[in-house]
Protein backbone atom coordinates (compact mmCIF):
# COMPACT_ATOMS: atom_id res chain seq x y z
CA UNK A 1 0.00 0.00 0.00
CA UNK A 2 1.28 3.45 -1.14
CA UNK A 3 2.26 5.86 1.75
CA UNK A 4 -0.60 7.81 3.61
CA UNK A 5 -0.56 11.57 4.58
CA UNK A 6 -2.95 13.57 5.21
CA UNK A 7 -2.65 17.46 4.26
CA UNK A 8 -3.21 20.08 7.10
CA UNK A 9 -3.59 22.81 4.63
CA UNK A 10 -7.12 20.55 3.25
CA UNK A 11 -8.48 20.91 6.90
CA UNK A 12 -11.84 22.32 7.19
CA UNK A 13 -14.25 23.13 10.53
CA UNK A 14 -17.43 21.39 9.86
CA UNK A 15 -18.52 22.82 13.19
CA UNK A 16 -18.89 25.71 11.54
CA UNK A 17 -21.83 24.64 9.02
CA UNK A 18 -24.99 25.69 9.84
CA UNK A 19 -26.57 22.12 9.61
CA UNK A 20 -26.21 21.53 13.68
CA UNK A 21 -26.63 17.70 15.18
CA UNK A 22 -29.05 17.47 18.07
CA UNK A 23 -27.08 15.12 20.07
CA UNK A 24 -23.16 15.48 19.27
CA UNK A 25 -21.01 12.94 20.70
CA UNK A 26 -18.71 14.54 23.05
CA UNK A 27 -15.07 13.93 22.26
CA UNK A 28 -14.26 11.99 25.21
CA UNK A 29 -13.73 7.75 26.23
CA UNK A 30 -16.87 7.34 27.18
CA UNK A 31 -16.78 3.12 27.16
CA UNK A 32 -13.28 0.70 27.28
CA UNK A 33 -13.26 -0.35 23.96
CA UNK A 34 -12.36 -4.19 22.77
CA UNK A 35 -9.40 -5.42 24.27
CA UNK A 36 -8.83 -8.71 22.44
CA UNK A 37 -6.78 -9.02 19.69
CA UNK A 38 -7.69 -6.26 17.00
CA UNK A 39 -6.61 -8.91 14.07
CA UNK A 40 -9.68 -11.09 15.10
CA UNK A 41 -11.97 -8.76 16.19
CA UNK A 42 -15.43 -7.88 14.28
CA UNK A 43 -15.29 -4.35 15.14
CA UNK A 44 -12.45 -3.32 13.48
CA UNK A 45 -12.00 -6.51 10.87
CA UNK A 46 -11.77 -3.69 7.79
CA UNK A 47 -8.57 -1.97 9.21
CA UNK A 48 -5.70 -2.12 6.85
CA UNK A 49 -3.13 0.03 8.61
CA UNK A 50 -2.09 0.57 12.18
CA UNK A 51 0.61 1.55 13.85
CA UNK A 52 1.37 4.40 16.86
CA UNK A 53 1.09 7.28 14.24
CA UNK A 54 -1.42 5.78 11.43
CA UNK A 55 -4.62 3.74 11.72
CA UNK A 56 -6.56 3.28 8.84
CA UNK A 57 -9.78 1.43 8.36
CA UNK A 58 -11.45 0.31 4.22
CA UNK A 59 -15.11 1.40 4.92
CA UNK A 60 -15.75 0.26 1.57
CA UNK A 61 -17.60 -2.21 0.66
CA UNK A 62 -18.42 -3.37 -2.96
CA UNK A 63 -21.14 -6.20 -2.39
CA UNK A 64 -24.02 -3.47 -1.69
CA UNK A 65 -23.13 -2.04 -4.86
CA UNK A 66 -22.56 -5.34 -6.97
CA UNK A 67 -25.43 -6.48 -5.79
CA UNK A 68 -27.34 -3.24 -6.75
CA UNK A 69 -25.82 -3.07 -10.00
CA UNK A 70 -26.01 -6.51 -10.50
CA UNK A 71 -29.31 -6.44 -10.07
CA UNK A 72 -30.20 -3.27 -12.34
CA UNK A 73 -28.22 -4.96 -15.47
CA UNK A 74 -29.91 -8.53 -14.70
CA UNK A 75 -33.60 -6.02 -14.77
CA UNK A 76 -32.70 -4.75 -18.11
CA UNK A 77 -31.18 -7.73 -19.90
CA UNK A 78 -34.55 -9.46 -18.92
CA UNK A 79 -36.80 -6.70 -20.57
CA UNK A 80 -34.27 -7.15 -23.50
CA UNK A 81 -34.94 -10.68 -23.73
CA UNK A 82 -38.59 -11.27 -22.39
CA UNK A 83 -40.51 -7.41 -23.18
CA UNK A 84 -38.72 -6.56 -26.42
CA UNK A 85 -41.33 -6.44 -28.37
CA UNK A 86 -43.03 -3.81 -26.65
CA UNK A 87 -42.22 -1.09 -28.33
CA UNK A 88 -40.35 1.64 -25.09
CA UNK A 89 -39.65 -1.10 -22.79
CA UNK A 90 -36.68 -1.60 -25.13
CA UNK A 91 -35.50 1.50 -24.40
CA UNK A 92 -36.03 1.42 -20.54
CA UNK A 93 -33.74 -1.77 -20.92
CA UNK A 94 -30.69 -0.40 -22.06
CA UNK A 95 -31.58 2.79 -19.53
CA UNK A 96 -31.82 -0.41 -16.23
CA UNK A 97 -28.47 -2.17 -18.15
CA UNK A 98 -26.42 1.20 -18.46
CA UNK A 99 -27.47 2.44 -14.80
CA UNK A 100 -26.13 -1.19 -13.42
CA UNK A 101 -22.88 -0.63 -15.43
CA UNK A 102 -22.21 3.06 -13.99
CA UNK A 103 -23.19 1.80 -10.10
CA UNK A 104 -20.12 -0.97 -10.85
CA UNK A 105 -17.83 1.25 -12.36
CA UNK A 106 -18.49 4.01 -9.85
CA UNK A 107 -18.31 1.88 -6.85
CA UNK A 108 -14.77 0.63 -8.71
CA UNK A 109 -13.60 4.14 -8.85
CA UNK A 110 -14.61 5.78 -5.56
CA UNK A 111 -13.02 2.36 -3.55
CA UNK A 112 -9.31 4.90 -2.66
CA UNK A 113 -12.04 7.39 -0.96
CA UNK A 114 -13.47 5.07 1.21
CA UNK A 115 -11.15 4.82 3.97
CA UNK A 116 -11.58 6.17 7.32
CA UNK A 117 -7.87 8.03 7.96
CA UNK A 118 -6.59 8.61 12.00
CA UNK A 119 -3.49 10.53 12.11
CA UNK A 120 -2.51 10.49 15.40
CA UNK A 121 0.57 12.30 15.45
CA UNK A 122 -1.27 15.83 13.99
CA UNK A 123 -4.69 14.90 15.13
CA UNK A 124 -6.38 14.85 11.72
CA UNK A 125 -9.21 12.91 10.66
CA UNK A 126 -9.88 11.89 7.35
CA UNK A 127 -12.88 10.21 5.80
CA UNK A 128 -15.25 9.92 2.65
CA UNK A 129 -17.91 12.82 1.25
CA UNK A 130 -20.66 12.45 -0.27
CA UNK A 131 -20.18 10.85 -4.16
CA UNK A 132 -17.13 11.86 -5.58
CA UNK A 133 -16.01 14.79 -3.11
CA UNK A 134 -12.52 14.58 -2.15
CA UNK A 135 -12.53 13.02 1.34
CA UNK A 136 -12.94 15.12 4.47
CA UNK A 137 -9.82 16.30 6.32
CA UNK A 138 -10.39 17.89 9.59
CA UNK A 139 -9.09 18.58 13.29
CA UNK A 140 -10.00 15.33 15.73
CA UNK A 141 -11.14 17.90 17.92
CA UNK A 142 -13.89 19.57 15.57
CA UNK A 143 -15.30 16.02 14.35
CA UNK A 144 -19.08 15.83 14.42
CA UNK A 145 -20.61 12.83 15.26
CA UNK A 146 -23.55 11.04 16.63
CA UNK A 147 -24.65 7.32 16.99
CA UNK A 148 -28.19 6.99 15.73
CA UNK A 149 -30.13 5.48 13.09
CA UNK A 150 -29.97 1.99 12.20
CA UNK A 151 -27.45 -0.27 10.60
CA UNK A 152 -28.09 -3.92 9.84
CA UNK A 153 -30.74 -5.81 11.81
CA UNK A 154 -31.72 -2.26 12.91
CA UNK A 155 -28.77 -1.42 15.52
CA UNK A 156 -27.63 2.28 16.09
CA UNK A 157 -24.98 2.95 13.91
CA UNK A 158 -21.99 5.86 14.60
CA UNK A 159 -22.14 8.60 11.83
CA UNK A 160 -19.68 11.13 11.19
CA UNK A 161 -20.96 14.58 9.81
CA UNK A 162 -20.35 15.39 5.91
CA UNK A 163 -20.55 18.69 3.85
CA UNK A 164 -24.05 17.91 2.66
CA UNK A 165 -26.54 19.02 4.44
CA UNK A 166 -27.84 15.55 3.93
CA UNK A 167 -25.70 12.89 4.08
CA UNK A 168 -23.54 11.19 6.87
CA UNK A 169 -21.00 9.02 6.68
CA UNK A 170 -21.47 5.78 8.13
CA UNK A 171 -18.88 3.85 9.93
CA UNK A 172 -19.72 1.11 12.53
CA UNK A 173 -23.01 -0.51 13.55
CA UNK A 174 -21.14 -3.24 15.53
CA UNK A 175 -20.18 -1.33 18.56
CA UNK A 176 -20.15 2.14 18.36
CA UNK A 177 -19.98 3.71 21.57
CA UNK A 178 -17.12 0.96 22.00
CA UNK A 179 -15.65 2.50 18.18
CA UNK A 180 -16.32 5.99 19.02
CA UNK A 181 -14.00 5.71 22.55
CA UNK A 182 -11.33 3.63 20.42
CA UNK A 183 -11.30 6.87 18.24
CA UNK A 184 -10.90 8.91 21.03
CA UNK A 185 -8.62 7.30 23.04
CA UNK A 186 -6.10 6.70 19.61
CA UNK A 187 -6.22 10.06 18.85
CA UNK A 188 -5.24 11.64 22.15
CA UNK A 189 -1.53 11.59 21.38
CA UNK A 190 -0.91 12.13 25.32
CA UNK A 191 -2.37 8.96 26.57
CA UNK A 192 -1.14 5.50 25.82
CA UNK A 193 -2.24 3.39 22.83
CA UNK A 194 -5.60 1.97 23.34
CA UNK A 195 -5.99 -1.70 24.45
CA UNK A 196 -5.33 -4.38 21.70
CA UNK A 197 -2.69 -6.97 21.27
CA UNK A 198 -1.99 -5.30 17.95
CA UNK A 199 -0.30 -2.24 19.70
CA UNK A 200 1.87 -3.96 21.93
CA UNK A 201 4.73 -3.77 19.07
CA UNK A 202 4.68 -0.16 19.14
CA UNK A 203 4.01 0.98 22.83
CA UNK A 204 7.13 1.21 24.08
CA UNK A 205 7.95 3.57 21.08
CA UNK A 206 5.16 6.01 22.26
CA UNK A 207 6.10 5.80 25.67
CA UNK A 208 9.38 7.07 24.82
CA UNK A 209 7.49 9.85 22.49
CA UNK A 210 5.44 11.04 25.09
CA UNK A 211 8.54 10.83 27.99
CA UNK A 212 10.72 12.91 25.56
CA UNK A 213 8.04 15.81 25.33
CA UNK A 214 7.33 15.49 29.16
CA UNK A 215 3.94 13.65 29.34
CA UNK A 216 1.39 16.66 28.56
CA UNK A 217 -2.00 16.10 30.06
CA UNK A 218 -4.49 14.25 27.77
CA UNK A 219 -6.32 16.32 25.33
CA UNK A 220 -9.70 14.90 25.76
CA UNK A 221 -11.11 13.78 28.81
CA UNK A 222 -11.72 9.89 29.94
CA UNK A 223 -14.64 7.83 31.41
CA UNK A 224 -12.04 4.80 32.15
CA UNK A 225 -8.28 4.46 33.41
CA UNK A 226 -6.32 4.47 30.39
CA UNK A 227 -3.05 2.62 31.73
CA UNK A 228 0.47 2.76 30.66
CA UNK A 229 1.93 -1.06 29.40
CA UNK A 230 4.24 -1.70 32.48
CA UNK A 231 3.48 -0.63 36.39
CA UNK A 232 6.92 0.94 35.96
CA UNK A 233 5.74 3.38 33.29
CA UNK A 234 2.81 4.23 34.79
CA UNK A 235 4.71 5.04 37.98
CA UNK A 236 6.85 7.21 35.65
CA UNK A 237 3.76 9.05 33.65
CA UNK A 238 1.41 9.58 37.22
CA UNK A 239 4.97 11.95 38.54
CA UNK A 240 3.53 14.07 35.53
CA UNK A 241 -0.73 13.67 35.19
CA UNK A 242 -3.04 10.97 36.50
CA UNK A 243 -6.09 9.26 35.25
CA UNK A 244 -8.50 10.72 38.09
CA UNK A 245 -7.02 14.64 37.18
CA UNK A 246 -8.82 14.12 33.70
CA UNK A 247 -11.73 11.61 34.23
CA UNK A 248 -14.72 12.54 32.65
CA UNK A 249 -19.20 11.05 33.95
CA UNK A 250 -20.60 8.12 32.05
CA UNK A 251 -24.01 9.84 32.41
CA UNK A 252 -26.05 12.11 30.29
CA UNK A 253 -24.92 15.68 31.24
CA UNK A 254 -26.34 19.07 30.21
CA UNK A 255 -24.80 20.56 26.62
CA UNK A 256 -23.17 22.92 28.34
CA UNK A 257 -21.95 21.59 31.83
CA UNK A 258 -18.05 22.28 32.09
CA UNK A 259 -15.91 19.09 33.92
CA UNK A 260 -13.76 20.54 37.29
CA UNK A 261 -10.61 21.57 36.40
CA UNK A 262 -8.11 22.52 38.87
CA UNK A 263 -6.18 24.90 36.07
CA UNK A 264 -9.19 26.25 36.04
CA UNK A 265 -11.15 26.63 38.14
CA UNK A 266 -8.30 28.26 40.79
CA UNK A 267 -10.56 29.93 43.29
CA UNK A 268 -11.96 26.65 44.22
CA UNK A 269 -11.30 24.98 47.63
CA UNK A 270 -9.62 21.56 48.64
CA UNK A 271 -12.89 19.83 50.68
CA UNK A 272 -12.71 16.67 52.42
CA UNK A 273 -16.48 15.21 51.75
CA UNK A 274 -16.11 12.71 54.43
CA UNK A 275 -14.14 11.91 57.49
CA UNK A 276 -13.20 8.30 57.78
CA UNK A 277 -14.91 6.16 57.53
CA UNK A 278 -15.80 7.06 54.28
CA UNK A 279 -19.45 6.88 53.22
CA UNK A 280 -20.83 5.75 51.02
CA UNK A 281 -21.20 8.33 47.71
CA UNK A 282 -18.81 10.25 49.23
CA UNK A 283 -16.05 9.06 47.19
CA UNK A 284 -15.56 8.66 43.37
CA UNK A 285 -18.66 10.27 43.40
CA UNK A 286 -19.59 13.34 40.55
CA UNK A 287 -21.04 16.43 42.59
CA UNK A 288 -22.78 18.98 40.11
CA UNK A 289 -22.88 22.59 41.16
CA UNK A 290 -25.48 24.59 39.27
CA UNK A 291 -25.02 28.44 39.84
CA UNK A 292 -27.22 31.36 39.81
CA UNK A 293 -26.46 32.07 36.32
CA UNK A 294 -27.38 28.90 35.08
CA UNK A 295 -24.23 27.55 34.54
CA UNK A 296 -23.47 24.14 35.77
CA UNK A 297 -20.08 22.19 36.78
CA UNK A 298 -19.31 18.36 37.70
CA UNK A 299 -16.63 18.10 40.26
CA UNK A 300 -15.74 14.21 41.13
CA UNK A 301 -14.47 12.95 44.58
CA UNK A 302 -11.53 10.74 44.27
CA UNK A 303 -11.14 7.78 45.81
CA UNK A 304 -10.57 9.15 49.43
CA UNK A 305 -13.62 11.37 49.56
CA UNK A 306 -11.51 14.54 48.61
CA UNK A 307 -12.23 17.29 45.95
CA UNK A 308 -13.30 21.06 45.26
CA UNK A 309 -16.04 23.29 46.03
CA UNK A 310 -16.62 26.43 45.12
CA UNK A 311 -15.84 29.89 47.48
CA UNK A 312 -18.42 30.09 50.34
CA UNK A 313 -19.18 33.50 48.84
CA UNK A 314 -20.26 31.94 45.43
CA UNK A 315 -24.33 31.05 45.58
CA UNK A 316 -24.53 27.38 44.28
CA UNK A 317 -27.08 24.59 44.71
CA UNK A 318 -25.01 20.86 45.42
CA UNK A 319 -25.80 17.76 44.16
CA UNK A 320 -24.86 14.16 44.30
CA UNK A 321 -25.85 12.46 40.74
CA UNK A 322 -27.82 9.57 40.85
CA UNK A 323 -27.14 7.57 37.53
CA UNK A 324 -30.87 6.99 35.98
CA UNK A 325 -30.03 7.56 32.27
CA UNK A 326 -27.74 5.86 29.99
CA UNK A 327 -25.40 9.17 28.39
CA UNK A 328 -27.04 8.79 25.07
CA UNK A 329 -31.03 8.77 25.76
Amino acid sequence: MKEISLNINRVVNLKNRKRIFKNNLKIEVIQLPESRDINNSKLYKKKIKFNNKLYVYDSHDMVFDLYLGGGTIILGLLGLLILSYIEGIIFLSGILFFIGVLIIISSWLKRNNKKLILDRNQTLISYPDYFFKKPIVTKFENTVAIIGGTGSYGALILKLRQTSFFTNYHINNYAPLKYWSFMVWYMDKNRPLPPGNAFDSYRDKDFKRRKTEGFPPPLYRSAVPTPEATPEQQAERERYWRDEDYMCPEFKREKDAVLFDVNVHTDWLPFQYSEVPLQEGSYNTWHRYEFTDGSITYMRTDAYGKGYRPPQHIECKESIVTIKKSWWE
